[in-house]
């Protein structure tokens, strides 16, 4: 297998806040990275410990053209939208939200949680629409961590959770309105783990915990670092992810570009300002009900 060259661009996360004010680390967007096509946000939700009654969320707001996926690590977290719809995310759990043509969602902490704190870490990832999609009807898919594929490596020593997309003669559950292959990788020391990736594909890998990177390059990002390879159709499409003595986890992402004009405000993203502004009057005339 040919060696993967190394990453088009490594950047630090930011460390900022979202929500009611929950502490996250930030890739992008950031002044210096505002887009990777077709991602648009990726926040590591803490890891941060609550003590009891102090655990806060995502409260009361609207998405429209866009898709928003929360995978918890640990804690516990329950959403509600305008259409109805309401759930509870426990740690390995998966969702998936068509935003579409528009409605109003809330995440917070569950009860539960909140009454006992505890530690609250996963991960609230933007994928872009295209065009034709954005006035699609908003939809759930939520996933429990037990029918999440789990695949191996030849040794045993490292594994992935296959939360989108697919992988030999596995595949995730959840249907893509635009094709994106997501995984979290686990890798024990000194170990690595071969994932078959397309090179017409932007590909993201995020390092939760460890140091990683492609086996063969010498460019290796640690805890909090995010590497992002642009669509190259000279590479081979079969990689492979190294860690060090210490083991790693990280965060994969691989999707092809929308390759469409962008225009975003706040939690409206569409493809011209006059769309925006449309979708701020759809969201202000309460076209899209409200959250019982």
């Amino acid at each position: 297998m040919a060696d993967q060259k190394n990453p088009d661009k490594v950047v630090d996360s930011l460390r900022t806040t979202e929500g009611g004010g929950f502490p996250v680390r930030r890739p992008f967007p950031t002044g210096s990275l505002r887009e990777v096509d077709p991602f648009l946000l990726l926040d590591h939700m803490g890891p941060v410990k609550w003590r009891p009654g102090e655990a806060i969320g995502a409260p009361e707001h609207p998405h429209k053209g866009f898709e928003t996926v929360t995978y918890l690590l640990e804690g516990e977290m329950e959403h509600k939208d305008s259409s109805g719809h309401s759930g509870k995310l426990r740690p390995g759990d998966l969702q998936w939200m068509t935003a579409g043509s528009g409605l109003l969602h809330s995440e917070l902490p569950s009860r539960e949680f909140n009454e006992r704190g505890g530690v609250m870490n996963g991960f609230q990832i933007w994928i872009n629409l295209p065009a034709s999609r954005k006035g699609s009807p908003p939809r759930y898919q939520e996933i429990p961590k037990e029918k999440i594929p789990v695949l191996e490596n030849r040794e045993r020593t490292a594994f992935m959770r296959l939360l989108a997309g697919k992988q030999s003669a596995a595949a995730s559950p959840i249907q893509t309105q635009h094709p994106a292959l997501m995984a979290h990788l686990v890798m024990g020391p000194d170990s690595s783990l071969p994932v078959t990736l397309s090179p017409m594909d932007r590909i993201i890998l995020y390092v939760i915990r460890g140091s990683t990177g492609t086996t063969g390059s010498n460019v290796f990002m640690t805890e909090g670092q995010m590497a992002m390879w642009d669509p190259d159709s000279t590479r081979p499409e079969e990689w492979s992810f190294s860690s060090n003595a210490d083991g790693a986890e990280a965060l994969l992402l691989s999707s092809p570009p929308i390759g469409e004009p962008v225009a975003r405000y706040g939690p409206f993203v569409m493809n011209t300002m006059d769309e925006i502004k449309e979708a701020i009057e759809e969201y202000r005339s309460g076209k899209w009900g409200q959250i019982a």
